[in-house]
């Protein structure tokens, strides 16, 4: 069935009662809404599991139950280190932040810098990243490496130590080759409701492996040269963490310290890698778990295709962005090769 029709209302918080506009496309519609959000507009635009759509209310387009399955996401280790050297310091964009004061006048040179232009030139021009790398397991299913390493010279996360620190360095450990999956459903058939979502993180709990032997690799590096005249002491998950359960503890629930500050017993919030994919799978039409074609095409419904994160069959080795682009690449020039091809027949 074609799908050309684009509904749509305006407002930075719209309501169900917002008036709702429509745009007919003229040849397509492109859906390019990430990993979260395009399985929810699909769903509300009739296209998933048929039974689940219509117990909704929702008129079918066509009945496929991989849409919003298959969600993909890293999961994340995450060490820290007290160091012997200050912390880098932090300015920030916009008004001066309180964190600034000790450094204002550098900070507001900095802005000035960045907002005359001079991008490359300032520290608000960097992402503040000083080193990354990538490791391939012994648990690695092919020649990629699935683990990424992430070092940022500083309490990433403002933890409140029991002791004044002179400096804290932080380390994010990526499994970007999970095994978990997990899902996105519908809450109900308004709009305005946030999707139902089931993270992936470590319902395999073999995912953790990689995660485990990157910390043990990790600790065996900061204790060479140079990094010892640096790191005065792992202070996350502690030296204490040793044993294979100790060390899942400490990635599946966070820091132990803290949970006695009114954390949660088990704080699952700093699993997420952020890099959400694969509920709208790419594949063959027969395949039972594609919901886009090679050509992003939705599968069943002519006139609508898929640029997103959402389309990957598994993630990447690495951060999602670069891939993101190719894909609208790709998607753009099957528009345009497809178009062409017509005005020649």
């Amino acid at each position: 069935q074609p799908l050309r029709l684009v509904e749509y209302v305006r407002g930075r918080a719209p309501t169900d009662k917002a008036k709702r506009l429509r745009a007919m496309a003229r040849h397509e519609v492109v859906l390019s809404a990430g990993a979260v959000m395009t399985p929810k507009l699909l769903l509300l635009s009739g296209v998933g599991e048929a039974a689940k759509l219509r117990r909704l209310g929702i008129t079918l387009v066509y009945d496929n139950p991989a849409v919003g399955r298959g969600l993909a996401d890293g999961v994340y280790a995450i060490m820290q280190w007290a160091t012997r050297k200050r912390n880098f310091f932090k300015c920030r964009l916009g008004t001066q932040a309180e964190e600034d004061q000790p450094h204002a006048d550098y900070c507001a040179q900095q802005r000035a810098m960045y907002a005359a232009g001079h991008r490359s030139n300032s520290s608000l021009g960097s992402p503040g990243m000083s080193v990354g790398a990538f490791l391939r397991s012994p648990y690695a299913k092919g020649p990629e490496p699935d683990l990424q390493l992430t070092v940022h010279p500083w309490d990433k996360f403002s933890r409140p130590w029991s002791k004044r620190l002179v400096g804290v360095a932080s380390m994010e450990i990526a499994n970007n080759h999970p095994a978990s999956r997990g899902w996105v459903e519908l809450r109900s058939s308004r709009f305005t409701d946030p999707p139902l979502f089931a993270g992936p993180y470590l319902r395999d709990a073999n995912d953790s492996r990689p995660l485990q032997w990157a910390m043990r690799q990790v600790r065996r590096i900061a204790g060479l040269e140079p990094m010892a005249q640096v790191v005065q002491e792992e202070i996350l998950p502690g030296k204490h963490a040793v044993s294979d359960a100790q060390l899942f503890d400490a990635i599946a629930c966070g820091p132990a310290q803290f949970r006695t500050l009114g954390r949660p017993a088990c704080d699952r919030s700093e699993l997420p890698v952020n890099h959400l994919a694969g509920t709208a799978r790419l594949g063959d039409p027969s395949d039972p778990r594609a919901v886009v074609d090679r050509y992003l095409r939705v599968i069943g419904v002519h006139g609508l295709r898929v640029a997103d994160a959402s389309v990957m069959p598994a993630p990447p080795s690495g951060n999602t962005h670069a891939t993101c682009v190719m894909i609208g690449e790709r998607a753009a020039q099957f528009i345009i090769d497809e178009r062409q091809s017509r005005r020649r027949s």
